[in-house]
C-alpha cells in the first residue's frame, strides 16, 4: 500500500491484517500503549504474594477443608502469622503472614548461622510471637492447627517451640528408607 506523506513523495507503509481479514492502514488504528514495566519488588515473600493476590482467602478454605497444605524454607512461612527470613539479605522478621498457624515460623534454624539468637531475640522481644523453628529436614504435621506430629530425614534433626523464655526440642520421628 502506498501512502503519500506530501505532494510528489511516496512511501511505501505496512498493513496490519484483523482478525476477520480485512486489512487496515498503520494510521488507523488507536496508538500503541506502551507496556509498563514492572520492576521486581525487593521485598516478595510468599506470604505477601499470596496476600496481594488475594489468595489468602483460598488458603483458609482449602487448610479448612482438609488440603495438605506445605512448603519448604520461605514456602513454609507464608502458613504462620509471622516469619524469620534472610531472603532481603540479613536476618529479620515479617509479621505478615497468612495466620492458617498461630505462632510464627523459621525454617533453617539449624543450618544457618546466626538464625538461631536472631529468632530468640525477636520472639523474647515480641517482634514475632511464639512460634515453630524448624530444622533442615524436619517436617511438621499441624491438624486442626495443632501440631500432631513431626518426621525427619536427618537424624539430629529437629524441630522446636521458641517462646519468650525459651526453646524446648521436640521428638521427631525418623523416616525410613532413603535419606
Amino acid at each position: 500500500m502506498r501512502a503519500r506523506t506530501r505532494p510528489g513523495i511516496v512511501r511505501q507503509t505496512r498493513t496490519r491484517r484483523h482478525s476477520r481479514g480485512r486489512q487496515t492502514h498503520p494510521s488507523s488504528r488507536p496508538p500503541r500503549r506502551r507496556r509498563r514495566v514492572r520492576r521486581r519488588r525487593q521485598h516478595r515473600e510468599p506470604a505477601r504474594c499470596l496476600a496481594r493476590a488475594r489468595l489468602g482467602p483460598a488458603a483458609e478454605r482449602g487448610y479448612d477443608g482438609g488440603t495438605l497444605m506445605c512448603g519448604i524454607s520461605a514456602g513454609a512461612n507464608c502458613w504462620g502469622e509471622g516469619s524469620h527470613t534472610d531472603s532481603f539479605g540479613p536476618l529479620t522478621f515479617l509479621p505478615d503472614g497468612l495466620g492458617l498457624l498461630a505462632g510464627s515460623v523459621c525454617p533453617h534454624y539449624d543450618s544457618e548461622p546466626g538464625r538461631r539468637p536472631s529468632y530468640r531475640k525477636a520472639v523474647g522481644t515480641g517482634m514475632l510471637p511464639a512460634g515453630w523453628a524448624v530444622d533442615d529436614g524436619v517436617g511438621a504435621l499441624f491438624e486442626d492447627a495443632l501440631l500432631t506430629e513431626a518426621v525427619t530425614r536427618v537424624p539430629e534433626a529437629v524441630l522446636y517451640r521458641v517462646e519468650p523464655g525459651g526453646e524446648r526440642a521436640l521428638a521427631c520421628r525418623l523416616l525410613s528408607g532413603r535419606t
